[in-house]
């Protein structure tokens, strides 16, 4: 190739590069659009709590959009077919992004290839709690009452596909019970059921049920988590799952920010660096000790889509492992 070529080469490139990186550096001109693949009263209420903050950073509204059905699959698709210009992202539990993919015959996105990882949020607690009417008080009478009453007992999640739907079908196989799943479109709508006793025992984050166990609404049965960091926040004199059923690991349970893939990186390293930001102001540092939640607010970009990768291929594994059919 010439000089004459190898300029004109860098020209062009350089005039092909130029409207991206003025793009990034101006970015954003205008609202975010945050896909919430749930009803409210769950995902939203922990994306609400950043959302001041994130518009006093990036200048721009941060306009929460409701998208919720097929346990997360139709917000989750609706970002996945987005233009990857960050103004449309999606703040999940990892139920919809990598859970539901490993449980599912199929979904309409790869976790993995049709998404842009931005930031991890948090981790939360993860519950059994039950009706007050319920005769078992903790995992072990749990497990024995299911055992006396094979497929009698209901058992309430946010959906097929969610952490605590895979956490749930763990217990069962490796305790030998059987009791009946009761999914629903989010925690809101599954927390009528649980506080008219429709469904006696429910799997729901500590965020979400501490109001109900405080006032005596509900109370709790044990605690999912096995990872230390999340164990060490768990409430004081809970009965763990693992201590109780040999070889039970709890699911990834995890809350984050994603685009579209494609994303370019100048502007996932602006949301992200305004994104770990809010999560290092006192009063978000105290709202997650006080809602026992694992802050993520100093992981990195590359360490969060590793863990995204790392965590598809463990929970692939851990239904395999369970002998857990495809769902539907």
């Amino acid at each position: 190739m010439s000089i004459r070529s190898l300029i004109a080469c860098g020209i062009g490139a350089v005039f092909l590069w130029a409207p991206i990186a003025c793009f990034s550096q101006a970015y954003p001109i205008k609202p975010i659009r945050v896909i919430i693949p749930y009803p409210p009263g769950g995902v939203d209420n922990q994306v609400r709590l950043l959302t001041p903050w994130l518009e006093k950073y990036l200048g721009q509204p941060w306009i929460i959009d409701y998208r919720p059905g097929a346990g997360g699959q139709i917000g989750q698709e609706f970002v996945a077919r987005s233009a990857p210009d960050g103004y449309t992202l999606f703040g999940t539990v990892c139920n919809s992004w990598i859970i539901l993919p490993a449980l599912r015959k199929q979904t309409p996105y790869d976790p993995i290839k049709d998404f842009t990882p931005i930031a991890m949020m948090l981790e939360s607690i993860s519950l059994i709690v039950a009706h007050p009417s319920f005769p078992a008080n903790n995992v072990r009478e749990l497990i024995d009452y299911a055992r006396r009453n094979p497929g009698k007992l209901t058992y309430a999640t946010s959906g097929i596909g969610g952490a605590q739907h895979l956490d749930a079908e763990n217990i069962k196989r490796r305790a030998g019970v059987d009791i009946v799943h009761a999914p629903f479109q989010g925690f809101g709508p599954m927390i009528p059921a649980l506080l008219g006793g429709q469904v006696p025992i429910g799997f729901i984050t500590y965020s979400v049920s501490k109001g109900f166990l405080s006032t005596g609404k509900w109370k709790l049965i044990g605690v999912t988590n096995t990872e230390p960091n999340s164990k060490a926040m768990a409430p004081s004199g809970a009965q763990f799952v693992s201590d109780v059923v040999p070889g039970f690991e709890a699911s990834p349970q995890w809350l984050g920010f994603g685009g579209p893939a494609g994303m370019p990186r100048p502007i996932v390293t602006r949301l992200h660096d305004a994104i770990t930001r809010a999560l290092g102001e006192p009063g978000i540092i105290e709202k997650y000790i006080e809602e026992r939640q694992v802050n993520f607010g100093k992981v990195g970009i590359e360490e969060f889509e590793r863990r995204v990768r790392d965590d598809f291929a463990s929970v692939r594994k851990s239904v395999q492992d369970a002998g857990i059919p495809p769902q539907e």
